[in-house]
């Protein structure tokens, strides 16, 4: 942890020290505009009796002026880059001290009959979305999320190549992301996929030539205006039928602008991130053939994000209450860029979503690929091509349990074979059921994982830990519970999973309880099932005499010097010792 520490303190030493010399900059350009526009007034006064003079001082002054502004502005937004940039890695050492609230948790992607996420920690404060999460974008957290939900098995390999990839090139990464963290995020990339998607056009392309036949008969008006060959009230008259054109599409095209103009600043920062996606030289197969399904062979995407933002800009202008009603009463402008803007969706309607699905792949795997940087200690998963085997893991750790206070266990599992673990209470059952869980989903995903070594077949995850009972839908918990274990049949009929039960039947009586848990264990032992399931009813450890795939396993405790000792150490074996009635005692409760 200290090596990366000291990653991300250099990087934010360097980045100081830039931002100290651009704040430098900023200050002396803000004192020349000053001593220009004071220099300026001087020079004007002077030669206030030359207008010749004033006028020369006044274009030149003012184009220096401009330029000026604009150096400032480069400036300005450079600045802005160096601060996130210092902030983003600021984060990181936090998060390597365990602080992920800069993040996002992911509350709001739990889903009620997922497979896994409510019994994992997956979603929520201090879940593993919390930890994992480094996206920048609304569409980047959404498809983050998405792969951890989608129990997705295929291309475990090429996963891991792509986020091996990204995690190498740390600067590109962070170049993009702190790029990224830049982007504006009031308005969802989908509103305006969704809007262009259903868009008919308002405007008729027989206008295309209009305004600039318009343009083309205003100069010539005006020219003649000058040399006193047409009248100004000729002139005006010229003036007011362009704005009654321009006016019988007013209503039109303020709908056009109103809905594109919210999404302005999104697309210009979309713009930049396309063109870092474009500019890049990645190898691994995975990324070159995700970046290149953009590439077009009219215009780059990066380019044609930043043509539909000047359009906007230009569209813009009508709030101008000086410039709007010349510019439209002598060149149209309105319905120029109106008719700009239609020809650019329907040349690109189909094209922008996928554009958008780029920008969320990489901003979802360079959350991946910052994890797998941030866990040197973790390991690769290999996938295991011998299909008897389903999971060998060695010094197996929980990912949200500190390393130093976690305790490290060792698991084989092979095909068809089904666990029972039986234990103490707080021994460790349901914790060491989670370790598993949630190291099979990051490995699934291609994240590397909590342990030594991890051979494994991937396989889909469904558990049931977590159920609970609903007074919305008037079901008491057994009855949950039931409609949770029937699920899990319904899907072994479908598909091949992994299986992880915690204390099934809970709501039931004790004898009921068993019998139930037996038949519905043979059930899955029938099915060719693989899995784990954490019990405290020792009769269903029987079930291994008539079953050679079950085993037995145990989390132990014990009481030494009146004081109860977790070992929190996964053995082969029946538990012996249970603990309720200490704990009773130990806490005054009996």
């Amino acid at each position: 942890m200290s090596e990366l520490k000291q990653i991300y303190n250099t990087r934010i030493e360097l980045k100081k020290t830039e931002l100290s010399d651009v704040k430098k900059r900023l200050k002396a350009i803000s004192l020349l505009r000053l001593s220009l526009f004071l220099a300026a007034f001087c020079a004007i006064y002077l030669s206030k009796n030359n207008i010749q003079q004033v006028l020369i001082i006044l274009g030149f002054s003012t184009l220096l002026f401009v330029f000026l502004i604009s150096v400032y502005n480069q400036l300005k937004s450079k600045k802005k880059y160096l601060e996130a940039y210092i902030t983003e890695n600021t984060n990181e050492i936090n998060a390597l001290k365990g602080v992920f609230t800069p993040f996002q948790n992911g509350q709001h992607y739990f889903e009620d009959e997922h497979a896994f996420s409510l019994d994992i920690d997956l979603f929520g404060s201090q879940s593993f979305f919390h930890q994992l999460n480094r996206t920048k974008t609304s569409i980047g957290e959404e498809k983050l999320a998405s792969y951890l939900n989608s129990n997705d098995i295929n291309g475990v390999e090429i996963k891991q190549k792509i986020i091996q990839e990204f995690s190498d090139n740390l600067d590109w990464r962070q170049h993009f992301q702190v790029t990224a963290s830049l982007t504006d995020k009031s308005f969802h990339p989908k509103t305006l996929v969704s809007w262009m998607t259903s868009y008919q056009p308002v405007l008729s392309k027989k206008l295309k030539l209009l305004p600039y036949i318009i343009s083309a008969l205003s100069l010539i008006v005006i020219t003649l205006n000058a040399f006193d060959v047409i009248s100004t009230k000729t002139l005006m008259l010229y003036f007011f039928i362009g704005l009654t054109i321009s006016g019988a599409y007013f209503k039109r095209i303020t709908t056009i602008y109103t809905s594109a103009s919210k999404a302005k600043d999104m697309l210009s920062s979309y713009s930049k991130l396309l063109d870092l996606i474009e500019k890049s030289n990645f190898n691994t197969p995975g990324i070159k053939d995700e970046f290149s399904s953009i590439q077009n062979e009219h215009a780059s995407p990066s380019v044609s994000l930043k043509k539909l933002t000047v359009i906007i800009e230009r569209m813009g202008q009508r709030n101008n209450l000086l410039l709007a009603p010349i510019s439209n009463g002598f060149m149209l402008t309105d319905i120029k860029y109106a008719l700009k803007m239609e020809d650019w969706i329907e040349k690109n309607k189909l094209l922008i979503s996928k554009w958008f699905e780029t920008i969320a792949f990489t901003d979802a795997y360079l959350s991946f690929a910052n994890y797998n940087f941030n866990h040197p200690l973790h390991t690769c998963p290999i996938i295991e091509n011998d299909k008897k085997s389903t999971l060998n893991a060695a010094n197996l750790r929980h990912p949200l349990i500190n390393i130093e206070v976690s305790i490290p266990n060792s698991i084989q599992i092979n095909t068809t074979d089904f666990i029972i673990i039986t234990g103490a209470n707080m021994a460790g059952k349901s914790t060491f059921l989670r370790t598993v869980a949630l190291n099979l989903v990051m490995a699934n995903c291609g994240l590397k994982v909590a342990a030594k070594s991890f051979l494994y077949r991937p396989l889909k995850l469904i558990s049931s830990m977590r159920t609970s009972d609903s007074l919305l839908n008037d079901e008491s918990y057994f009855f949950s519970e039931l409609k949770r274990l029937k699920h899990i049949v319904t899907q072994l009929e479908q598909d091949e999973y992994f299986i992880i039960l915690d204390e099934i039947l809970k709501g039931t009586n004790s004898k009921d309880k068993a019998e139930g848990s037996a038949l519905f264990v043979e059930r899955l032992i029938n099915s060719n099932a693989t899995g784990l399931i954490a019990t405290h009813d020792l009769s269903l450890c029987t079930l291994s005499t008539k079953f050679t795939q079950i085993k037995n396993h145990y989390f132990d405790a014990e009481i030494i010097n009146n004081e109860l000792f977790f070992d929190y150490t996964f053995k082969n074996g029946i538990c012996q010792n249970m603990n309720a009635s200490f704990l009773l005692k130990k806490m005054e409760i009996i």
